[in-house]
């Protein structure tokens, strides 16, 4: 299982590497000293890799924060208003979101459409079980302590101690094994796989949705704590950890399931469906052409480049007009739902303004890294599309 875990870092190094070398040579005039020879440079293409991996594991930390911080901290202090009095609440959301919902939406095993998976398993032709143990193992090692530095920060302010932080994480630990070992013996049995049930996914999302905001907003405490901090029910979810990743070892048909899972068609359906998300809004639509676009004297005094760009942006200009069209959308029902708030209770409207004054230079500096990372993005696209 060493020599499979660290060949996968190989190859996912090479890869990652060669679509960053692909992506500089597509920069004009930078993109000209980045030269076919690095494809066949090993060495630095295994350094790129580890440099893109210690950046990966540290973004990691920052993704989890975000993720504890959008989803839970903040409408709990919003709903609130106290640090102090976020704590229950804090754990039955994390407790239905991160041990229920996660359990059951993305698993490591049955992840048909990674390509990762795809090419060390039918590519390199690796051990099909050893691959997805190791892949396992490492997902979950990685996740426990991604998670750990962003709880323990948290913990501070709602009264979660270090112990309480490494039990909660422990559990989890065991809950997505047990998801896991669901997932396999469901697909064994019912030749089903879960994670690409499109009815089973929904009617979890939306549950575990519900139950996770709905009593916080009604000051409803589902008292999950007596579930995670219980002693016995502590040692009984460790113990079903622990046999689940028992029988996830000694699961012996892991080369049949990777036949079924990991195929050439899913992989083009993902790049597909990346293309139409990518894509959708710039889609030429005959209804809405007008007619002076129709006209072709509109490029009649435009030769070589100056004539491609125009076109080029005369078609695709509505990856810049829609995503400002997007913001003012939410920021006229944004306005207009804080003027009903103020109509409807005015005793609310200076705690507002207050709120606002208090963080008004993190809402800025929010909102700017936002635009700058959205208009970072467009340029990119730009470039590249300009560059072929």
């Amino acid at each position: 299982m060493n020599n499979t875990f660290k060949n996968s870092f190989k190859v996912e190094f090479a890869q990652s590497a060669n679509k960053l070398i692909y992506y500089l040579k597509k920069i004009p005039i930078i993109g000209k000293l980045f030269r076919d020879s690095l494809y066949k440079k090993t060495e630095i293409k295994l350094i790129l890799g580890v440099i893109g991996k210690i950046l990966a594991f540290i973004g990691g930390f920052l993704y989890k924060a975000f993720y504890l911080g959008i989803m839970i901290l903040l409408p709990l202090y919003l709903i609130t208003k106290d640090f102090s009095k976020i704590r229950p609440y804090f754990i039955n959301i994390f407790f239905l979101l991160s041990f229920i919902a996660a359990s059951f939406m993305k698993t490591s095993i049955f992840n048909s459409g990674n390509e990762k998976n795809y090419y060390m398993i039918k590519l390199m032709r690796v051990d099909a079980g050893e691959y997805l143990k190791s892949q396992l193992l490492y997902m979950r090692i990685i996740e426990l302590i991604n998670f750990s530095i962003p709880l323990m920060i948290i913990g501070r302010f709602i009264n979660i101690s270090p112990l309480e932080v490494l039990i909660i994480l422990l559990e989890l630990t065991a809950f997505r094994l047990m998801g896991e070992c669901i997932y396999i013996i469901f697909y064994d049995k019912y030749n089903v796989n879960l994670e690409n049930n499109n009815i089973f996914q929904g009617v979890l999302v939306i549950t575990v949705l519900l139950a996770s905001y709905l009593p916080s907003v009604f000051k409803v405490n589902l008292n999950f704590e007596c579930i995670l901090f219980n002693k016995f029910a502590e040692i009984l979810i460790l113990i079903l950890g622990i046999v689940s990743l028992i029988c996830i070892f000694k699961y012996k048909k892991y080369r049949v399931l990777s036949r079924r899972l990991f195929v050439k068609n899913n992989m083009i359906d993902m790049d597909k469906i990346k293309s139409d998300i990518s894509f959708s809004d710039v889609k030429l639509d005959d209804k809405k052409i007008s007619k002076e676009s129709l006209k072709s004297k509109t490029f009649d005094n435009k030769k070589g480049y100056e004539y491609i760009n125009l076109i080029f942006f005369s078609r695709f200009k509505k990856v810049i007009i829609n995503p400002v069209k997007f913001r003012l959308y939410i920021i006229g029902i944004a306005f207009i739902a804080l003027v009903i708030f103020c109509i409807v209770m005015p005793d609310k409207r200076y705690k507002i303004v207050d709120i606002f004054e208090k963080n008004l230079l993190y809402l800025f500096l929010l909102c700017t890294s936002c635009l700058l990372v959205r208009k970072y993005a467009e340029l990119c696209f730009i470039i590249v599309m300009l560059n072929y």
